[in-house]
């Protein structure tokens, strides 16, 4: 009973898929893949795959821009290195574009490439890792070729002949032979700088830097010769430091001293050390300090004893610094100065003679430098697209220079090339300039606006920086929004092993139709950048593929069929993993059944397969990403 119920279930379904099906014929429009052969086969000839061969994400990826996503399903059936040649299967997914159209039927398509490239400059930076000093020549030739082996495609090193290598200036040299169908771009020789020997070099620059650190003013010369000491023995193989017996007096004094190394260092000059140091009661004021503290706050000032009162408050920030006493002194505008002495706190003195001086102008007006407008209208000096604009902008620009009330063009014809907006300023009550009142600055009207090729370079260079997958990096490219480019295309390669160096490039087209060059004309608007820091993209492991069918069809395989591992048709199974297929958190499953096989009376044993399409940050490692498992049915429908 309950079989024919199901079978009477079955055939009201299928009538009621006959009825809307012949009720949509007439609006949908079903598309033969064979039609679109060539424009799909254009796309995987794709310049930029002409030395290597696609992988199934990206070419999925470039089908869904053309067609829509999901419409056709890429699939591939071979991926040989040896004959450069892959077949891909495009399927029509019969999904509804639109709510216009599908695409049904099935095209296979090859993609022909030749050899992968390896960058000479990816072998020398490899080796250059394992530059330094070794015990023996072994030893480095087996660091070298450790990391040489670690770029895509080396098969073996091979090392010349080499003399005996001593500390100073030695290099191994080598070259490298290539796996099969890989080739080198670049000359096949390198070097790398290595020492071998008994003892590590200690550098003797290293030593005097440290102790340098320590130099200045101390009440005793243990409490210097502490500082030296415990400042020295952080370079790396000192294991004690010996000074000198000496007197130190407050001028030109030094503590000298020798070092002993700990075993197996030796240092690569004399052991020779001097720190200039001062010790007694007193502490010294420097009289530079003084000085450029009384320097910050020149200028102009409506009365002499405002100019006092911040020379004051500027000089008493000095540590060590009690008073400070002016001279009595006329002060006229130009060139004048304000000369002062100071008085210490007490244990203080200075290291030089006590007089200071600092220029200022007292009066009723305050100074604006022609300089500062001027860099102010540079700031906005450039393309526009009329005179107006150019002439705002400066205008918005000049004003925010303390002072000025108003600006006023004269009046001219401008070109393209060399033409200057020329102007001049109205100051506010109380203001002055310090020269002459007439200015220009470089603009240019009515023409293409020029497009700086190393500012949009260094916009897809921090756009990548930093990132972990290879995803996001091309989602930041892709959001770059510069004035007058279009981003037209991001693409890919992996320029060395595992995904460590990703060279992008970047296929853009100004906007407009001519308003925009770039400003080298030779220029075509392809950019490349490479980061070291793109990690692969997160695996998903076949035990989540499992989960996610035991989720779906509860107990569905066992050692012998039982009656509660059967369901009645392969429809069932499919229609079961289908309900949850979008709700997963890294991939979406595709089910289809494979082959059906009866294994006994009333029981079938289905072979089913999942393509699991990849959600962005994932991948999923099998062969053409196909899950395969098997359940069994009662019918095969």
């Amino acid at each position: 009973m309950k079989k024919i119920l199901s079978f009477l279930s079955v055939i009201l379904v299928i009538f009621n898929i006959v009825i809307l099906s012949v009720a949509c014929s007439t609006q949908i429009k079903k598309i033969d893949l064979l039609t679109k052969s060539n424009e799909i086969q254009k796309i995987i000839n794709d310049e930029n795959h002409l030395n290597k061969p696609w992988v199934q994400e990206e070419i999925q990826e470039k089908i869904d821009l053309e067609f829509g996503t999901n419409a056709i399903l890429v699939y591939s059936e071979q991926f040989t290195k040896s004959n450069k040649s892959d077949k891909w299967i495009f399927k029509g997914s019969e999904n509804l574009i639109k709510n216009k159209y599908k695409y049904i039927g099935e095209i296979n398509l090859y993609h022909e490439w030749q050899n992968f490239k390896v960058l000479a400059i990816d072998i020398q930076t490899a080796a250059n890792e394992a530059a330094g000093d070794y015990e023996t020549l072994e030893a480095a030739h087996k660091a070298i070729e450790k990391e040489v082996l670690g770029v895509t495609g080396v098969e073996s090193v091979n090392f010349g002949l080499n003399d005996n290598y001593a500390w100073t200036s030695g290099q191994v040299k080598f070259s490298i032979k290539l796996e099969k169908d890989y080739e080198l771009d670049g000359e096949n020789s390198f070097t790398v700088d290595v020492r071998t020997g008994s003892n590590i070099l200690v550098k003797t620059t290293d030593i005097q830097i440290a102790a340098n650190e320590a130099a200045g003013d101390y009440e005793t010369l243990e409490k210097a010769h502490q500082a030296i000491e415990n400042a020295v023995l952080g370079v790396a193989g000192v294991e004690s430091v010996n000074f000198e017996i000496n007197n130190y007096a407050w001028i030109g004094q030094q503590v000298k001293f020798s070092v002993k190394l700990e075993k197996d260092y030796e240092l690569d000059g004399e052991n020779t050390f001097a720190v200039d140091i001062r010790t007694g009661s007193n502490i010294l004021v420097k009289t530079t300090d003084i000085q450029i503290a009384a320097n910050e706050v020149a200028g102009d000032y409506e009365t002499l004893e405002k100019a006092h009162q911040a020379i004051e408050n500027a000089v008493l920030g000095v540590a060590g610094v009690e008073s400070v006493n002016f001279e009595i002194n006329n002060y006229a505008w130009i060139g004048q100065q304000v000369k002062f002495s100071v008085k210490l706190e007490k244990d203080y003195e200075l290291d030089g003679e006590n007089t200071f001086a600092v220029d200022i102008r007292t009066g009723s007006n305050i100074l604006v430098k022609t300089t500062d407008i001027q860099i102010a209208a540079n700031e906005v000096a450039g393309d526009y697209e009329t005179l107006e604009k150019a002439h705002q902008a400066i205008e918005n620009a000049v004003l925010g220079v303390a002072g000025v009330e108003s600006v006023n063009f004269e009046i001219n014809n401008y070109a393209w090339i060399g033409q200057q907006v020329k102007f001049s300023v109205k100051l506010e009550k109380d203001y002055e300039l310090d020269g002459e009142n007439a200015f220009a600055v470089d603009v240019r009207i009515g023409q293409a606006i020029i497009i700086k090729k190393a500012d949009m370079q260094s916009k897809i260079n921090d756009a990548i920086k930093n990132l972990r997958y290879e995803n996001d990096a091309i989602q930041n490219i892709k959001k770059i929004n510069h004035e007058g480019v279009k981003i037209n295309q991001v693409t890919t390669s992996k320029v060395s092993k595992v995904y460590i160096n990703v060279k992008f490039t970047v296929t853009t087209t100004l906007i407009g139709n001519g308003d925009y060059v770039w400003d080298d004309k030779d220029f075509n608007g392809i950019f490349q950048a490479t980061s070291g820091s793109i990690w692969e993209n997160d695996p998903i492991y076949d035990w989540e593929i499992y989960n996610y069918i035991y989720s779906c069809l509860g107990p569905f395989e066992a050692g012998i069929p039982n009656e509660s591992s059967w369901f009645e048709g392969p429809s069932e199974i499919l229609k079961l993993l289908n309900a949850k297929s979008h709700s997963q958190a890294k991939f979406i499953p595709l089910p289809s059944l494979k082959k059906i096989e009866s294994i006994g009376p009333f029981i079938w044993k289905g072979t089913f397969e999942i393509y699991v399409y990849s959600k962005e940050g994932y991948y999923y490692p099998a062969p053409g990403a196909i899950y395969t498992f098997q359940a069994y049915c009662s019918s095969t429908e």
